[in-house]
């Protein structure tokens, strides 16, 4: 928990290490041929990687409020969508285990399928081609 709650060496260390995987990431696209990236940076406030440690080639999506939450900018118009150090789903066995809220929401369910943030924002990414 020490990673995400601001205020303390651990989250400050796992903010260079998200922004490192992010940049993995990035090259990757680039790599691949990808013409643009977004980076969304989507835990919390929304303002957790710094963005002066992010690729250059990319375009950081930080604070809020924001139109589209965890996948604002598939609006625009993208290709395709990498989620990266996600967590479990709400009441799973894995890493700070919620879905969106930790208080709000116990059980989200799309088709009949339980979904964790993964699930549910690739949906809507999927909703925008």
């Amino acid at each position: 928990p020490e990673q995400v709650r601001a205020g303390n060496p651990e989250y400050e260390r796992a903010r260079r290490l998200m922004a490192a995987e992010a940049n993995a990431a990035i090259a990757g696209a680039f790599e691949g041929g990808a013409a643009e990236v977004f980076v969304n940076d989507s835990h919390g406030g929304f303002r957790n990687m710094p963005p002066d440690l992010l690729d250059a080639r990319a375009q950081a999506i930080q604070g809020k409020p924001r139109y589209l939450s965890m996948v604002a900018g598939v609006e625009l118009g993208v290709d395709g969508v990498c989620f990266i150090g996600y967590h479990a789903r709400s009441r799973a066995h894995g890493i700070l285990a919620h879905t969106i809220n930790s208080f709000a929401f116990a059980r989200i369910a799309l088709n009949g399928r339980e979904l964790g943030e993964a699930g549910i924002y690739g949906a809507l990414a999927g909703a925008y081609g």
